[in-house]
């Protein structure tokens, strides 16, 4: 179910062009040579090879002379050509601030991707779209995520309450002359009733042993019922009550009743709460 939710997101953003495809790319020219060592059909696939081969080091912090940083895949559309000889853009500088910025110009940003060195755990993913705003990861480590642009446009999403990494999103479904449809994602970690996970032995860069990835499964699958975990969150719309209705909606998408919100004068503030038990939320705004 978690997924079910999560693909819209990850659809839109995708097929609707939703990120602004700005901002000039890093260009990676590759060689015959490349081209021959890529190990495409080898079955001891080597994933150092292949990232090599398309102009980006794997260490993402000091990259091999020749090849892009791998952070730079986080900052910058990247363009592949052949040529008769190898060469890579000049990549971006790593940000003092550990947020990894796709510019749109030199003044304008859409996606970030905050990384905490000390404990990569606290690290998230934000977008800021006209049409779909996003948090991913261990988004209640800040307390209010502020919004320039949307439906979220001067308001914020704050007070998130969870245990574990989570999900939300605002996202434009539908435009009438009279009103605009989002829907409203929220959802945390999803595991079975008695399910165990060995914990994962912590992995230096730049890529772990391949033969550590059987400690991310689970060594008892447990059973039915599957819990997810819910969220508690404050999302500040800049519309007066008057022109909101949201409501929660059931595991097949269909609306229960309009929820109340808490009037602002010229805003108004969505309270999520764990008691909707629900993942997602319709709400409309009316022009």
């Amino acid at each position: 179910m978690t997924k079910m939710v999560a693909i819209t997101v990850a659809s839109l953003l995708f097929r609707r062009h939703d990120p602004t495809t700005g901002g000039d790319p890093l260009q990676v020219v590759t060689t015959r040579q490349d081209v021959l060592e890529h190990p495409y059909d080898n079955p001891s696939f080597d994933f150092n090879l292949v990232t090599r081969a398309l102009g980006v080091s794997p260490d993402p912090y000091e990259p091999d002379e020749g090849y892009l940083p791998g952070y730079a895949t986080l900052m910058a559309r990247i363009e592949i050509d052949k040529g008769d000889t190898h060469s890579v853009s000049d990549p971006p500088g790593v940000p003092e601030d550990d947020i990894y910025r796709a510019m749109i110009d030199e003044d304008e940003h859409e996606l970030e991707w905050h990384y905490d060195p000390e404990n990569i755990d606290d690290s998230f993913f934000k977008a800021d779209i006209e049409n779909v705003h996003v948090l991913a990861g261990a988004i209640d480590q800040v307390q209010f995520h502020r919004f320039i642009r949307g439906v979220l446009q001067g308001g914020s999403i704050g007070n998130i309450s969870l245990t574990t990494s989570a999900l939300m999103a605002v996202i434009l479904v539908e435009t009438t002359p009279s009103q605009r449809t989002y829907l409203i994602i929220a959802t945390g970690e999803i595991v079975n009733d008695d399910q165990e996970i060995d914990p994962v032995p912590p992995i230096p860069p730049p890529f772990p042993d391949p033969q550590l990835y059987e400690l991310h499964t689970p060594n008892y699958y447990g059973r039915a019922p599957v819990f997810v975990e819910g969220m508690a969150a404050d999302i500040t719309l800049p519309y007066p009550p008057d022109r909101v209705e949201w409501r929660a909606l059931d595991p097949t998408g269909a609306p229960g009743d309009p929820l109340p919100m808490e009037d602002l004068i010229t805003e108004c503030r969505l309270h999520l709460s764990l008691n909707h038990e629900t993942l997602w939320y319709k709400l409309v705004i009316s022009l």
